[in-house]
């Protein structure tokens, strides 16, 4: 079609450029976002050679399209520096306020985001927020809605969730108050409420928005569309966070039945209402039924989309954690096994889901006294999340203190007494010396000094603990248990307590 609009009209004629246009968006649809991306060069280059603002226009939209498909590409960089562009023209052609000028902002916002400068996306979007609230005409202008939503999306990412849901709750009223009932903002808008609210533990009012959510969405699409069905479990899930296990499961078993009537039982979103079900399940300690329904997503998965798709190794993931609560310990490593065998291979072995399998695998291991092969996989999350995250960010520390638990374990002392000693330090400074995890660090650089001969000082060192894990943790956490067991049998023969 391109061909022969460009035999007739020309390689630059208006309707060639149209037709290479479309062309972009096929490949990318096609998910052939390489081509794409080098069709897209082509025409801006094209529009570029035009003169007049028309072809600025096309020019500035083809470089705003070229950066959003290099962002798929992951060249954030080079998608940076395309976004920026695309952004200077559209200040230049309609002027700071315009749809298409902050539109282009929130895609440099989203490159910024890729490129981990969280300070600089927020204070763009900050600032494209407050210009376009002091010109326009009413509260519900786009380009101001889409400022403040790109904001509060990226306070999500920020895990700043006080703000977030307070910005989604301004959304949520101004969208209501000043747009159709029906319109997309509104339940945008409150679907992320509902997502603040369950992290802030707020389920109340989470539970009446994603009731508003449902009713919105069965008006505005029909009971049987996919963003109703979406609304649909998350009001399950709200349930399910209040422990409200049978209602939960009602509204998650008459979700899957709609969704199996529309979607069918294979089709992505009906599994992944299986998976949260099955989770449900799991929760209230029905470790059967969770796996009977894990089965079943992980055959599903393996049908639709492969055994290396990222959505069957969570599937496979999450069947082994069955596995391991219904105590059939070498199906889970088995299946854990596989789960770090496929990751490795589609992820990167530096991937966090990645470095988790290999955690519960270890922690599997360690649990069956097979020490030596935990040591080594701990090893091996150590140097992954040093790499990927720093020397001392939580989960590193969290992989360093198993660690040393493990040397315990093996009796080799003196090197995990070097572990936990540098783990304690850095938990310290990172948690706080009265961090739950801080006090199991200290608790098991008790049971290294018992293992050295140290008594008199790993007695000091659990009355330091207990101490502190009494006062905070209370009287029945396990660690103020299993730290009053290890000064009992301190003097005398016990078992290892080490945690």
């Amino acid at each position: 079609m391109v061909a022969a609009s460009g035999r007739v009209h020309g390689e630059e004629h208006d309707y060639t450029l149209f037709a290479r246009g479309y062309l972009v968006d096929l490949l990318s649809d096609a998910e052939r976002a390489e081509a794409a991306e080098e069709e897209c060069r082509t025409l801006i280059e094209a529009w570029e050679r035009r003169e007049g603002d028309d072809g600025r226009r096309h020019a500035q939209a083809k470089r705003l399209r070229r950066g959003r498909l290099l962002l798929d590409l992951g060249r954030v960089a080079e998608a940076e520096e395309e976004i920026r562009v695309s952004v200077s023209m559209a200040r230049e052609l309609y002027g700071p306020t315009h749809y298409d000028t902050v539109n282009a902002r929130a895609w440099l916002s989203t490159a910024l985001r890729r490129l981990d400068r969280f300070d600089e996306a927020e204070a763009e979007m900050r600032a494209a927020a407050e210009e376009c609230a002091a010109s326009a005409e009413s509260e519900v202008d786009s380009p101001l809605l889409t400022a403040l939503f790109t904001l509060a999306d990226l306070l999500n990412v920020r895990r700043r969730d006080e703000e977030a849901e307070a910005l989604w709750h301004d959304l949520v009223n101004r969208t209501s108050a000043g747009l159709s009932p029906t319109h997309w903002r509104v339940r945008r808008a409150r679907r992320n409420r509902v997502d603040r609210l369950r992290v802030l533990r707020r389920y109340a009012e989470a539970e009446a928005e994603a009731d508003a959510l449902v009713e919105e969405s069965f008006a505005a699409v029909g009971e049987r569309h996919d963003e109703s069905f979406t609304a649909l479990r998350t009001r399950a899930m709200v349930l399910d966070d209040q422990e409200r296990y049978d209602e939960a499961h009602a509204a998650y078993r008459d979700l899957l039945a709609r969704q199996t009537a529309v979607l069918g039982d294979g089709h992505h979103n009906t599994l992944t209402t299986r998976h949260q079900l099955a989770t449900s399940l799991g929760r209230a300690g029905r470790h059967e039924e969770a796996l009977a329904e894990y089965t079943e997503v992980l055959q599903g998965r393996i049908r639709a989309s492969g055994p290396d798709a990222q959505a069957t190794l969570v599937a496979r993931y999450s069947r082994a954690g069955a596995l391991t609560r219904v105590d059939r310990v070498e199906e889970a490593e088995r299946e854990y096994r596989l789960t770090m065998e496929g990751e490795a291979r589609v992820l990167g072995p530096d991937d966090p889901s990645a470095l988790l399998t290999l955690v519960q695998l270890a922690g599997l291991l360690r649990d069956q006294k097979r020490y030596e092969e935990s040591e080594s996989l701990f090893r091996r999350v150590v140097e992954g999340r040093t790499r990927s995250v720093g020397a001392e960010a939580k989960e590193t520390l969290a992989a360093r203190h198993s660690l040393g638990n493990v040397l315990n374990k093996l009796g080799r002392f003196a090197e995990a007494e070097t572990e936990i000693r540098e783990t304690l330090t850095a938990r310290q400074r990172v948690l706080g010396p009265e961090n739950v995890g801080t006090l199991w660090t200290r608790h098991n650089l008790g049971t290294t000094l018992k293992g050295l001969g140290r008594l008199d000082e790993a007695e000091a060192e659990w009355r330091a603990v207990l101490e502190i894990s009494e006062r905070v943790l209370g009287e029945e956490h396990n660690c103020t248990v299993r730290t009053r067991e290890a000064l009992a049998g301190l003097w005398g023969p016990g078992n290892d307590q080490s945690s």
